[in-house]
């Protein structure tokens, strides 16, 4: 019997039976995948028992841990800033929205927060952050000491996550046949390696949000937004309520951000429909170039908010909200996309 099938059977049996992994079942199960040393066809097995059990915080720690060990480098990098953020989402939402939270990322670091994005091709969309931001010509951070120069000498780097895991193009490949939520889209956003002061996370559905505040408070977030809009956005919504779970220095709070407490409109979902990259890429030049309005803007800027303050550089929505509209109406953002597109490979 192979090392494999000592342990994934008895595993996948103790799922398929509503038993719960000890820590050491689930580390073997994660780094199984992680190493690419299952095969397909147990990757699916894996993801489809996991997602049968009810997730919680000692699974994604424990399944965290693996990711840890595998994303080696980023131990000894001296970043030297206390405003590192990530504003990237589970995706998953089904929405095809535009790329709102990689816009949302410029204009925040056009604002002075310091922006570690970690993310990978859509899933379940028509273009995800990596997809857009290779047709905008954004290099990617494929290694650690890459990552540390970008941030250290412009303040925005994007950390592409298949090149740092390797194993994450086939199991992505998995994801995509599966054609449903699996833990690996909560696990994703919270494994960046980077040594984050907070995060904005969206995610795709109000039943997470709790789990995913708690798992942050304990990965060490000083600031953090989960965010869940009722209209299933993985984003924060300018065409519905959104549910926040808001966490400060340890402290969790509940609260419900409609656009109009912000001075926003109300707007049809369909306003923030994105496509393929190609009109991805116009859209996020178009905005923030500063000269459009609309929808998308707003939804730009309330992100955009919400990530400032996630890095401590306001301390309400309101502030954050007046400074990335100063971003974009100013020239910084559209010149910090263009700065950043001039970075080399």
């Amino acid at each position: 019997m192979s090392t494999q099938d000592s342990f994934f059977a008895p595993c996948l049996e103790k799922l398929f039976f509503g038993h719960k992994l000890t820590q050491q079942e689930v580390r073997q199960l994660m780094n199984g995948m992680l190493s690419a040393g299952l095969s397909d066809v147990r990757v699916a097995a894996v993801l489809t028992a996991l997602r049968l059990t009810t997730a919680t915080q000692e699974l994604v720690l424990t399944s965290l841990e693996s990711f840890r060990e595998h994303l080696k480098g980023f131990e000894t990098l001296q970043l030297g800033s206390e405003r590192l953020v990530d504003n990237s989402g589970t995706g998953g939402d089904q929405s095809n929205t535009v790329n709102i939270s990689s816009m949302a990322a410029v204009v925040a670091a056009a604002s002075g927060a310091k922006i570690a994005k970690f993310g990978s091709r859509s899933i379940s969309g028509y273009c995800g952050s990596a997809d857009v931001l290779e047709a905008l010509g954004v290099p990617f951070a494929r290694k650690p000491e890459q990552f540390q120069h970008q941030l250290n000498s412009f303040g925005i780097s994007y950390l592409y996550a298949p090149a740092l895991l390797h194993s994450l193009q086939h199991l992505n490949t998995v994801r995509r046949s599966l054609g449903f939520h699996t833990i690996l889209d909560l696990l994703l956003p919270l494994a960046n390696p980077a040594p984050l002061h907070g995060q904005v996370l969206g995610v795709y559905s109000e039943d997470i949000q709790i789990l995913a505040a708690r798992c942050l408070h304990m990965l060490g977030r000083r600031r953090a937004v989960v965010v869940h809009s009722e209209d299933g956005l993985d984003e924060i919504s300018v065409c519905s309520p959104t549910r926040v779970i808001r966490l400060t220095d340890g402290l969790q709070s509940v609260e419900v951000w409609n656009p109009q407490d912000f001075g926003i409109p109300l707007y049809e979902i369909g306003a923030l429909k994105g496509g393929g990259k190609d009109e991805n890429k116009e859209c996020f030049q178009k905005t923030l170039s500063g000269k459009s309005s609309g929808a998308v803007t707003d939804a730009v800027l309330l992100n955009a908010a919400a990530t400032l303050w996630s890095a401590s550089i306001v301390d309400n929505m309101n502030d954050g909200l007046q400074l990335a509209r100063s971003s974009l109406v100013s020239g910084r953002a559209a010149t910090m996309l263009e700065k950043w597109k001039d970075l080399p490979n």
